[in-house]
């Protein structure tokens, strides 16, 4: 993950994009979140590929601009999917389980303890 993240930041440095324009950053991400609402709807996989990996390089290259390293991003990453792992439960055969909403979403157990992320800023 580390690699691709210096990757985005060296990419992104050869083409200028060094200033941060939060008019800039939030138009790329809407432009993104509108497709992607398209290429789902039409069940198109290669589009919803694409786009998930837009958000993710955009959203790389715009902590970058706010002043992270590669480093602190990756450990960010890590710590919060570390963090999300600790939303399953286990069953008796130590299955991994976990509780949804009506939506499918993951709910948080009531052990859940929020990431601390301040230490890396």
């Amino acid at each position: 993950m580390k690699n691709q993240i210096e990757n985005i930041i060296n990419w992104n440095k050869i083409a200028g994009n060094n200033d941060f324009n939060k008019h800039l950053e939030a138009s790329m991400l809407s432009e993104e979140f509108a497709e992607t609402i398209i290429a789902i709807k039409n069940k198109d996989k290669i589009e919803v590929l694409d786009w998930v990996c837009d958000i993710f390089i955009i959203g790389v290259w715009t902590l970058h601009k706010l002043w992270f390293t590669s480093e602190q991003i990756s450990k960010a990453m890590d710590l919060i999917m570390e963090n999300n792992y600790s939303k399953f439960q286990y069953d008796e055969k130590w299955s991994h389980i976990c509780i949804k909403d009506e939506n499918w979403k993951i709910l948080k157990p009531e052990w859940f303890t929020p990431v601390d992320l301040s230490y890396l800023v």
